[in-house]
């Protein structure tokens, strides 16, 4: 009897355990002064160590797995966690800054060198040197951008949970490699963990270079989704992060004085200033996200690689717009209908009127 399930269901279980523990550890030691253990007060530790160890006992311990398109070398994994400590701790010290990207670039740069010859992002459409070139770019400007979600409590755990729980359903249907959905999974326990310290109102936060660094391994994770065949299913699941951090850049690229903190160009951060608390901000961008989760998992039996997604973006455009006008009064159908019959009217009269002026 195949005990593959029983293995990744027992390692999420205890990732989740054993993450929540060191999280409330630390809420209890927060208060006490006289607690000095060296990074025993890091939020992100715990993330990075249990997701680490999480991932390398499934692959050595989990039974082989045929269904891979490309098998992951242990150095492979092994440069990828070494690259997120890189630039987790190079985004800790502010003199880096302004080169902050660069960093990322070349933590990006690493996590391919290993990659196999025929690990193409876009199936050989393009130059191996342009797809390489392509992925480093993505993938080190989509951990770069991860920062911004991080402008309220629970979101950067709401989002993150979301995807990788998208990724798990989407190896549960057969659509990604078991393994692969099982790397997801233990990201996902990781992160769920800290979600309950990270809802409003948090107890626990990342900073900045925690939130990068998890995007690092989120991005990571889509990746070797991607290349496994899923690339439309993964943009799904990343719409709404694309959405708010694509947005927030055109403001800022405007150049208006009001548009160059990228935090406060956010929708969630605009709705959550007219008044709405963090907590129904995160729950309802749990439900978007939760739809792009089922989107997703309808993707794979989709006959083209466009339809979906770009269903998705129109949803995901139409709830941040319902959710940033929450204030308004919703109307019926039948009042919207009246109101587009006034509107008519009134611009018939109005050109009427221009008529009888012009004769």
């Amino acid at each position: 009897m195949d005990n593959s399930f029983f293995i990744i269901a027992a390692t999420f279980l205890g990732c989740f355990l054993i993450t929540y523990a060191w999280f409330s550890f630390i809420t209890r030691k927060l208060s006490s002064e006289s607690f000095t253990f060296p990074l025993g007060r890091n939020i992100f530790l715990p993330l990075f160590i249990m997701t680490y160890s999480g991932i390398t006992f499934l692959y050595f311990f989990l039974p082989e797995q045929h269904d891979q398109l490309f098998d992951l070398s242990y150095l492979n994994i092994a440069v990828i966690f070494l690259s997120t400590l890189f630039i987790y701790l190079i985004s800790l010290w502010p003199r880096t800054a302004k080169a902050n990207w660069l960093f990322f670039l070349a933590a990006a740069t690493a996590g391919t060198v290993f990659l196999p010859s025929d690990f193409l992002l876009f199936e050989g459409t393009m130059p191996f040197w342009a797809d390489r070139l392509s992925l480093v770019l993505l993938w080190a400007t989509f951990a770069w951008g991860y920062k911004y979600l991080n402008g309220i409590d629970g979101l950067i755990a709401t989002q993150t949970s979301l995807s990788m729980a998208g990724l798990a359903a989407l190896a549960f249907l057969g659509a990604l490699p078991m393994l692969t959905g099982s790397f997801a999974g233990i990201l996902l326990a990781a992160v769920a963990a800290f979600a309950v310290y990270n809802w409003y109102p948090a107890e626990l936060s990342l900073n900045s270079a925690g939130c990068q660094a998890l995007g690092f391994l989120t991005g990571w994770l889509f990746t070797i989704a991607a290349v496994e065949g899923d690339a439309s299913c993964c943009l799904i699941l990343s719409l709404y992060y694309l959405v708010e951090f694509v947005w927030a850049a055109i403001l800022k690229l405007s150049r208006k004085p009001q548009h160059q903190i990228m935090e406060n160009n956010t929708f969630y951060y605009q709705t959550n200033l007219s008044g709405l608390s963090p907590a129904s901000i995160c729950e309802n961008i749990f439900k978007v996200n939760a739809l792009l989760v089922i989107f997703a998992g309808f993707q794979i039996y989709a006959p083209n690689n466009y339809s979906l997604p770009a269903l998705g973006l129109i949803l995901t455009l139409w709830f941040i717009s319902h959710l940033r006008n929450w204030q308004e009064p919703v109307r019926s159908f039948k009042e919207l209908n009246q109101e587009t019959l006034r509107d008519i009217k009134d611009n018939l009269e109005d050109f009427k009127k221009n008529i009888n002026k012009d004769n």
